[in-house]
């Protein structure tokens, strides 16, 4: 393979495939192949697939990369999710290891397209702009599409056999599910006032994506979206801003459409966080079975057919993410307190690698996290990586002069 540098022609053909991958995203669960068997494969998989391929032979670039301080981390989390999967074979059949290797394979896929994100950047840096605006209209267009569901579709329950919650009169988008695309939506919001400088637009986008968040009803969503607003508070440019949408969110709170027809537009519902609380225990307990390198990456599913008696009769949801609906138990039950560890360690990286935009993110989806899977949602891995690539330097490491550790403006 070839290991010289990408010419000028190749940096354009790896851009637009990123462009390819965020005009896929706010189509969701739409994209899904249906003839795949296994694991729910999407049409931004492939592509992600195609990224992969042209890094390869572009290995000397990937060298160059290993620099990054997010580098180490990340292998050493693919190292021990693999190691937890074949310690699992003592117990899982291979088959079904097999399954949780594929969403193993998934993870590092999106890893590469941060990577590939750095390459563009790098070579062209005029592209930054490019992909974070479109970022924003990629979460913008989820938002419109949320909306025209709202409107023309606003029953979920009719697809309850495939394994989707029955979702009523509430915004659940092309992705099936209130809360992950409310999470879409805070992290459409908060790169909306942090990069564009266009008022009219900047505004009209806000307005947009703050009445389809309402309309979600995903208070892990709300909540994720006020501490993110918190810790933009600190910088002083948005303290007006911040009130100002503080404000509007109480408001839009106060007049919600609300009534008897359905639960999940109640606020104060309590059937959901009951159902957390026991999935976040299952975990724990899981957890301790398995301490150092938990039941195998994703293996959780397939755990549970060996082990029922561990989930005392119940069953995870064909759809549900992962089946733990707290990320950093997810981490510890399916890869213990090694894989634990690792992420932690890459997290702390993107913290220390990332600029303004990627830190608030970043809060938003840990907060969020805390309620759902969110960490390893499909659609939040790829922009969270993709938001790495354009906010970290190529040689981004520990350095005693801070230029060498933050790319990007504060």
């Amino acid at each position: 393979m070839a290991n010289t540098k990408p010419t000028a022609q190749n940096i354009i053909i790896l851009y637009y495939l990123l462009l390819a991958i965020l005009i896929l995203f706010p189509f969701g669960q739409l994209t899904q192949i249906p003839f795949f068997p296994g694991p729910r494969v999407y049409l931004h998989d492939i592509l992600v697939g195609l990224v992969w391929v042209f890094l390869l032979f572009h290995y000397q670039q990937i060298k160059n990369i290993s620099k990054n301080i997010l580098f180490f981390p990340s292998i050493l989390f693919i190292f021990i999710a693999l190691l937890s999967l074949i310690i699992s074979l003592l117990s899982i059949p291979g088959r079904e290891v097999f399954v949780g290797s594929l969403y193993l394979l998934r993870w590092i896929g999106y890893l590469t397209v941060a990577l590939a994100t750095i390459l563009v950047v790098k070579r062209k840096p005029e592209f930054k702009q490019k992909i974070i605006k479109t970022l924003i209209f990629t979460g913008s267009a989820a938002s419109i599409f949320g909306l025209a569901q709202y409107i023309f579709y606003p029953d979920l329950r009719n697809l309850y056999y495939l394994g989707w919650d029955p979702h009523y009169l509430r915004i659940f988008g092309t992705f099936f599910d209130p809360n992950f695309l409310g999470l879409v939506i805070v992290l459409t919001i908060i790169m909306t006032i942090t990069s564009l400088n266009n008022s009219w637009l900047k505004y009209s986008l806000f307005f947009l994506n703050t009445l389809t968040l309402a309309l979600t009803y995903s208070r892990s969503s709300f909540i994720a979206l006020a501490g993110s607003l918190i810790s933009l508070f600190f910088y002083r440019k948005f303290n007006k801003t911040i009130v100002f949408i503080f404000i509007i969110g109480l408001v839009t709170l106060l007049f919600l459409p609300k009534g008897p027809q359905s639960e999940g537009i109640q606020l104060e519902r309590m059937a959901s966080v009951e159902g957390r609380v026991e999935s976040i225990n299952k975990g724990i307990s899981l957890f301790f079975k398995s301490p150092l390198f938990g039941v195998g990456f994703n293996n959780l599913r397939s755990y549970q057919k060996i082990h029922p008696q561990d989930f005392r009769g119940d069953t995870i949801p064909e759809n549900a993410a992962g089946g733990i609906e707290n990320s950093f138990i997810f981490l510890l039950a399916t890869t213990g307190i090694a894989g634990f560890t690792a992420y932690m360690i890459l997290l702390v990286g993107m913290f220390m690698v990332g600029d303004r935009i990627l830190k608030i993110s970043l809060i938003a989806i840990l907060v969020h996290s805390l309620f759902n899977n969110s960490l390893f949602y499909p659609w939040v891995m790829l922009w969270i990586w993709i938001l790495v690539g354009v906010s970290s330097k190529q040689d981004a490491r520990p350095a005693r002069n801070a230029t060498h550790s933050v790319a990007g403006g504060r």
